[in-house]
């Protein structure tokens, strides 16, 4: 269940007048729920308008501390991202009833639709997810994913086994009339028969580029105006990844023949090429990054476990994309030499 928010319209008002000097708050909107918490917009009588991010007890401060120092640093490099305030005594992020909270511009734009972008969008989108990689290239180290420790973590099958099939005995569990009963069993169904073909995967995580990354980079993420990006928003899971596991996943979350499940290889070649004349991938990078994709949906129980487990109410958008990712796992298994040559080819 949704934690509710701690806040109300006259509590904001009081909030960014004590905390910020913000004295004529003029009205504040919850907007759409966020898995993290509650974000609202804020209005004042001046004509600013701010976001105020509310994060649920259940993520310590110094797990999203992070996010602001690091949109600051790009902001400063010029980038487009939101502009984050300092309260008066100076902090970014700081506690109110043990939620951490901070305050950012609001960037006025559209959110883009996910596998529903133009060519010039998807250029511009992948060009700036390596400046952005570019620009956080001089920032301090952030946490690893997917390196030596996570791939000895996700291939201990035992252990996977028993996550995945405990979910599966919750999805067997539910009422005959669930909606969603028969594509989870059958999703589940699916990864535990694939976890030991995933599992006899080879993987050098030495042999992938790595940095510092957004972590979640998709046109879902970007504020457009027409055609034109206008700021690139929440980066709340930056991490260190392999560059081309966030770059594939762009391009299967923007380009319109991905709600299908299918990938048009010539214009992943092309997505990826716009992407080289930035940064560069390396071949291995290339020519195992469908794999990479395929062992980590196979793995995950993102989805399942927050809505089997956790009771979240925003079930329809979870399962449609976690039942989404098993096609598009499905497609790379029956796809996996033609994409390797496609991308192959462009590090050539």
């Amino acid at each position: 269940m949704r934690v509710p928010t701690i806040f109300t319209a006259e509590k904001i008002a009081q909030t960014l007048a004590e905390r910020y000097g913000i004295s004529d708050v003029s009205g504040a909107t919850e907007l759409a729920g966020s898995s993290t918490g509650h974000v609202w917009k804020v209005e004042t009588g001046s004509g600013s308008t701010y976001i105020l991010k509310e994060f649920t007890s259940t993520f310590p401060l110094e797990r999203v501390a992070h996010e602001p120092e690091l949109v600051v640093h790009l902001h400063k490099k010029g980038l487009p991202v939101s502009q984050y305030y300092p309260t008066v005594s100076g902090e970014l992020t700081w506690v109110l009833e043990g939620c951490p909270v901070n305050l950012q511009s609001f960037l006025t734009g559209t959110p883009a639709q996910q596998c529903q972008a133009s060519p010039k969008l998807l250029e511009d989108s992948v060009k700036l997810l390596a400046d952005i990689q570019l620009a956080m290239a001089d920032y301090p180290a952030l946490a690893f994913s997917m390196d030596e420790d996570w791939f000895v973590y996700r291939k201990d099958t035992v252990r996977r086994q028993k996550k995945l099939g405990d979910l599966l005995g919750l999805a067997q569990a539910l009422e005959h009339d669930n909606q969603y009963k028969d594509q989870i069993v059958s999703d589940l169904e699916w990864k535990l028969s694939s976890l030991e073909k995933a599992h006899q995967m080879e993987f050098d995580p030495t042999r992938f580029t790595y940095g510092n990354t957004h972590g979640d980079y998709n046109v879902g993420n970007l504020l457009v105006n027409g055609e034109e990006i206008v700021g690139a928003i929440d980066f709340s899971n930056a991490r260190q990844l392999p560059f081309v596991s966030e770059v594939l996943r762009s391009y299967t979350l923007g380009a319109p023949e991905c709600a299908e499940a299918v990938i048009d290889l010539e214009n992943l070649r092309q997505y990826f090429g716009w992407y080289q004349e930035r940064l560069s991938l390396n071949e291995y990078d290339l020519t195992m990054a469908a794999k990479l994709s395929y062992f980590h949906i196979v793995n995950t129980g993102f989805g399942y476990h927050e809505y089997l487990v956790e009771g979240a109410e925003n079930v329809g958008s979870l399962i449609g994309y976690s039942s989404w990712n098993v096609k598009l796992a499905k497609w790379y298994e029956a796809h996996e030499e033609e994409i390797a040559e496609a991308l192959g080819s462009v590090a050539r």
